[in-house]
């Protein structure tokens, strides 16, 4: 997997996390809370990994696959509570600046979402 695929698949994951809801979510708020959090979770994983790690990957690493299905829930909890796209777009991008980075990877993930704007590219 080259390092264009793995930043591609993270941000997959960075997307399908800010659509929404799950786990014990009972708000809005809450489940923003929840996605930063897996969002986070993506960056912690780039940030033990060595360049050797990243250009050996050939498939999806399987934590992956994990958070995406905590993303889904997630997004489905976020349509049960009646959570619109632009407030969760808002919540979202409030949270950008809780995300942190230890490693270059994990870095270069935050970086290019703050750079973008946030999770949308509107804000952050």
């Amino acid at each position: 997997m080259t390092k264009l695929s793995v930043t591609v698949v993270a941000f997959a994951l960075v997307a399908a996390a800010c659509s929404g809801g799950g786990g014990s979510a009972a708000s809005c708020e809450s489940v923003a809370d929840e996605a930063i959090g897996l969002v986070q979770g993506v960056i912690d994983e780039f940030d033990t990994m060595s360049l050797e790690d990243i250009a050996a990957l050939e498939n999806e690493p399987p934590q992956f696959a994990e958070l995406e299905e905590k993303a889904n829930e997630l997004e489905a909890k976020a349509e049960e509570l009646g959570c619109s796209d632009a407030e969760m777009e808002t919540l979202m991008n409030d949270r950008v600046g809780d995300l942190k980075a230890e490693g270059p990877f994990g870095q270069l993930l935050v970086e290019s979402i703050k750079s973008d704007g946030g999770f949308f590219g509107s804000g952050g």
